[in-house]
């Protein structure tokens, strides 16, 4: 087998050159590690060396030579037998395949003296005399006879002008490796600015939301504070609460707010301040959450009467609400009973509704039941007890019964002057005076120990 190369001569004849891999009867050789026969390899060799040299390359002897060199190298390194022989035939003269830096050289007329065999050109790197044939000229920077010893084949030009080439990528890769660097740089700043916008958008939502949950609140305060100062919205939960901190709740069957507790001692105290009016002590210790004592019915009249004015000017009542003494049929509702009783003066009802009182039914009444006398060993306390010791009605009100007999409205009889007591005290221990149904009489003026009273709101329905 053997390959076979035609080659024109670029003159107008026909002349032609035959480049075969190996003579008759022999093997042209394979090499898988080159993935191609050795003479293909040898002679694309020969054509890339001419072509990096600008060297011309002319089919002959001298190009059959060195395909043999070549194939004969390429052999032994492939552990093949050197026993392919190329060769050359001409049909005229041998053309050139490559021209090389000769053929583009304006030749003189008269040609140049040929130089000798040998030693004939200096490489103007190291000064060295060479074989023309053995040099090559720079492409970039033009030199020429230099030692193929400075040629560098990747770049092909001489070991300068590669090292400016290296240098020159270097730089460029320097400055492609700058300009990423700043293009990042200016990416981060972008991400940050645009960071510190979401940031700042996000802040000024938050901002907003927390406005108008704060707005929502306040809203919502203000309509709960409307809402709690509006003695007409008072329920068990939550009672309306005055000036003085009384508490009130509405009482079903009667049209008022009645006072969770009875008048307590602060609250007295500061009526006394207010008008500079006298109140004897009691003989035994009280705190201010006490209910107080030593007041009279009058006494009573007078607190409503300051206590309306008050919060009148003060914007907190209405015209047509006012605080009052409870009605003795107020009471009775209040109390539970209401519905039972019937009508008939006060004096006519009193201890009517028999076996009822305001724990229940049972006697005697049980433990915890209210503050009364020692004897009934109901309570701990010798005298007076804090207001709301005890368990609430059913309508959220303390103290119905014991610890002070509370002044009501009425007259007791209708005829004579005296006026009503509700609900016992803490020094009553018998039976008909602690029903719910009991009442006491007493002149407006008398003071006692056990002597206090409970306030309501009225008017507060009916205001427009």
């Amino acid at each position: 087998m053997r390959d076979v190369v035609c080659a024109p001569t670029p003159k107008a004849s026909a002349s032609l050159a035959l480049i075969c891999s190996c003579g008759e009867g022999r093997k042209a050789l394979e090499a898988p590690q080159l993935g191609q026969g050795l003479f293909s390899r040898a002679l694309l060799d020969e054509l890339e060396a001419a072509l990096d040299t600008e060297a011309e390359l002319t089919c002959g002897e001298v190009l059959q030579q060195h395909l043999r060199e070549r194939m004969g190298r390429l052999a032994a390194q492939c552990g093949l037998a050197a026993d392919q022989r190329p060769w050359v035939q001409l049909s005229d003269q041998a053309p050139v395949l490559i021209p090389g830096r000769w053929a583009t050289t304006p030749r003189p007329v008269t040609p140049p003296p040929v130089p000798p065999a040998s030693n004939r050109v200096l490489c103007p790197v190291c000064g060295l005399r060479n074989d023309p044939d053995g040099t090559f000229r720079c492409r970039l920077c033009g030199r020429d006879y230099l030692c193929r010893d400075h040629f560098v084949r990747g770049e092909r030009c001489c070991e300068e002008c590669a090292a400016r080439l290296a240098e020159e990528r270097q730089r460029d890769k320097e400055a492609a490796e700058r300009r990423a660097a700043e293009e990042r740089q200016r990416e981060a700043e972008r991400q940050r600015i645009e960071a510190e916008r979401v940031a700042a958008e996000r802040k000024r939502q938050m901002a907003q939301q927390e406005r108008q949950r704060q707005e929502a609140a306040a809203r919502k305060q203000a309509e709960e504070e409307a809402r709690r100062k509006n003695p007409r919205n008072a329920t068990k939960e939550p009672p309306w609460e005055n000036s003085l901190g009384m508490r009130f709740v509405p009482v079903p069957g009667t049209e008022v707010l009645f006072s969770v507790w009875q008048t307590r001692v602060r609250d007295y105290a500061a009526f006394v301040k207010a008008t500079g009016r006298e109140w004897e002590k009691p003989g035994f210790e009280q705190g201010a959450e006490h209910p107080a004592v030593n007041v009279s019915w009058e006494d009573g009249m007078e607190f409503c009467e300051w206590l309306t004015k008050k919060e009148r000017g003060a914007g907190l009542l209405m015209t047509g609400q006012e605080y009052r003494l409870p009605a003795d049929a107020e009471w009775s509702w209040a109390v539970g009973i209401g519905d039972r009783e019937g009508g008939g003066t006060p004096a006519e009802k009193s201890m009517k509704l028999g076996g009822v009182y305001p724990w229940g039914t049972q006697w005697p009444p049980p433990k915890g039941a209210g503050n009364y006398d020692p004897g009934l060993k109901v309570d701990d306390f010798e005298y007076t007890s804090p207001v709301g010791s005890f368990k609430p009605s059913e309508h959220g009100l303390y103290d119905l019964g014991g610890n002070v007999w509370e002044w009501c409205e009425d007259c007791y009889d209708g005829r004579s002057g005296a006026r009503v007591l509700r609900g016992g005290s803490w020094n009553n221990n018998d039976r008909d005076n602690l029903l719910s149904s009991s009442r006491r009489n007493g002149s407006p003026d008398r003071r006692f120990g056990s002597y206090g009273f409970r306030v309501v709101l009225a008017g507060v329905f009916a205001a427009g």
